[in-house]
């Protein structure tokens, strides 16, 4: 008797300290579905407006231009000119779906602008097949800015990656 009273005293102990020590760290730690942006070479694209004539320059020739969208439903533009290349390499990774409707998205648009904000080219990366598109014919002295679009479909999509020569 002796032995199953220590067996159940011991048990009760056990389950006591088990149970205080899950209840300790019992917080749910949410992670962001857009990772932070943690170095001086990531660049989030604004928004709805391309880069202004006093917009800084990003020489991608030096180091790549790296971005995040954080939401977007129709378009979205870097907030640097991009210079320094004859040619041009847009990567689309981590696509996902940020909005309430459930969909998938299987292509971006990415087009190339000048400073007179003409397009100069446009591709488009089939996510079925690729993540990136490139471009060639570019003047390394000028000045581009990017447009990324996604079909008008009421869906928000979230996307990161790369500009390189």
């Amino acid at each position: 008797m002796k032995k199953l009273v220590g067996s159940l005293v011991a048990s009760a102990l056990f389950l006591s300290l088990t149970a205080g020590a899950v209840s300790a760290d019992s917080n749910v730690h949410t992670l962001p579905t857009v990772p932070p942006v943690s170095s001086e070479n990531v660049i989030t694209p604004f928004g709805a407006y391309a880069p202004g004539s006093n917009a800084s320059t990003h020489n991608i020739s030096t180091s790549n231009y790296n971005y995040q969208v954080s939401e977007v439903g129709a378009q979205v533009y870097t907030d640097k000119w991009l210079t320094g290349s004859s040619t041009m390499k847009v990567t689309v990774t981590n696509v996902k779906n940020v909005g309430e409707t459930p969909g998938k998205l299987s292509g971006v648009n990415v087009a190339i602008f000048n400073e007179k904000n003409r397009q100069v080219i446009i591709g488009n990366i089939d996510l079925t097949r690729s993540s990136s598109v490139s471009f060639s014919g570019l003047n390394s002295s000028d000045k581009y800015y990017v447009e990324f679009s996604v079909p008008r479909s009421g869906l928000k999509w979230a996307f990161n990656g790369a500009i390189s020569k």
